[in-house]
């Protein structure tokens, strides 16, 4: 039996009950008994799916082994404007086929001798065409401090998309942080998660539900020394090459969510999530290991190395390690970041983002003032009281100003 066959997916879930086999962890068969309605049980016996006695026939039942003795999967949603795909390939260590599950709605489509470039036109049909290049972007760093540059670019992208609503054409100016902002808005981000993309997407991959106040400083601090951020006056702004990609990554088209486990040694299973949202000006990556030390990857990629990297991923989910280039799982190669793009510290220009020269009065790029405005001490949203020099309100999210 070679031929994809569509059922209902609740139809689906009861004939995989009816494979006789020890599950593997990885298995998407459930087990124990669920009836399937006289009507529906004439019609897959008709297909000949199912036999006389109501069990999977013999060309299904090779099928359901592959799914039953799973030892990798690899599954993978993409999310678009009007469009959900969820495809879940399986693969078995006694040198079976591997066999794609494909769920739209309410049916499930069983492909037997899948290729992966099935799934890849399938991501390239319903992906937007216009997600531009990413700015060269690699960072491996922990997950509290990812989390906290999460948050740094996220109130970038803001302020580069409310620049980009009122049809500014000079360079979005770099946003200061000041370290004790990011502990309110870490806590109070969930109350709107959509806003803050990255930083969802970081919180979801990572099991560190909060960072502390007194470790936030210290964070900060890191990430100066890995070269993410830099010092400005009082506060801290992203690095230009870093600064740069938080500028393009505007409008969300796409997400896809792609989830590797492989059963090893011991039947211990590797997890490892690959996630990406793509925006119309770039594509952000984040790589994390579940079961390891908890280092998390970031990587802006083009949308050909997506599809590659999938393709690669659907072909053998054993290699996950070189094909996502991380370090963290046994036998695999070290990422070879691009190199950090050095900068002068100090203040910078609040119209182009330009290095100031220290007491300098006006931008020697743009000839833009460099005195500060007054300060607004509330938020007008919600009246919170603000830091001076506060970018974005640390209770609802504004931008200031």
């Amino acid at each position: 039996m070679n031929e994809p066959i569509t059922l209902e997916t609740e139809t689906f879930r009861a004939i995989g009950r009816r494979w006789k086999g020890v599950r593997t962890a990885l298995s998407p068969l459930e087990s124990g008994a669920m009836p399937i309605a006289p009507a529906a049980l004439q019609e897959y016996q008709a297909m000949g799916v199912l036999d006389a006695g109501g069990q999977p026939t013999p060309g299904l039942n090779s099928i359901l082994s592959v799914l039953g003795q799973a030892n990798a999967s690899v599954d993978l949603t993409l999310l678009a404007t009007g469009n959900e795909i969820q495809h879940a390939m399986y693969f078995s260590p006694a040198g079976a086929v591997p066999v794609l599950v494909t769920t739209i709605d309410s049916t499930t489509t069983i492909c037997p001798s899948a290729s992966p470039d099935l799934i890849v036109k399938d991501l390239v049909a319903k992906m937007p065409e216009k997600t531009g290049v990413s700015s060269p972007f690699s960072a491996d760093i922990a997950p509290k401090d990812a989390r906290i540059l999460a948050a740094l670019m996220d109130q970038q992208r803001l302020s580069a998309q409310a620049a980009a609503a009122q049809s500014t054409a000079s360079p979005v100016p770099p946003v200061v942080y000041y370290p004790p902002e990011l502990e309110p808005i870490l806590e109070n981000y969930m109350a709107s998660p959509s806003s803050w993309l990255l930083l969802s997407m970081v919180s979801t991959l990572t099991d560190a539900a909060s960072v502390p106040g007194d470790e936030i400083g210290k964070a900060f601090s890191r990430l100066v020394s890995a070269g993410y951020l830099t010092r400005s006056g009082q506060g801290y702004i992203l690095r230009q090459n870093l600064l740069s990609l938080a500028n393009r990554l505007l409008s969300p088209e796409f997400s896809l969510l792609c989830t590797i486990r492989v059963i090893g040694p011991n039947a211990r299973v590797s997890t490892v999530e690959f996630d990406s949202i793509g925006f119309d000006g770039g594509i952000l990556s984040m790589i994390s290991c579940r079961d390891d030390a908890g280092t998390l990857s970031l990587r802006a990629m083009a949308p050909e190395a997506i599809l590659d990297i999938v393709r690669r991923l659907a072909s053998s989910p054993q290699s996950i390690a070189e094909t996502l280039g991380i370090h963290d799982l046994p036998g695999s190669p070290a990422p070879q970041p691009l190199r950090q793009e050095k900068e002068p510290s100090g203040s910078f220009c609040p119209a182009c983002g330009s290095p100031a020269a220290p007491g300098a009065k006006f931008c020697r790029s743009c000839g833009a003032p460099l005195e500060q405005l007054p300060a607004q001490t509330t938020c007008r949203e919600c009246g919170q009281p603000l830091r001076p020099g506060a970018a974005f309100c640390p209770k609802c999210g504004r931008k200031v100003g």
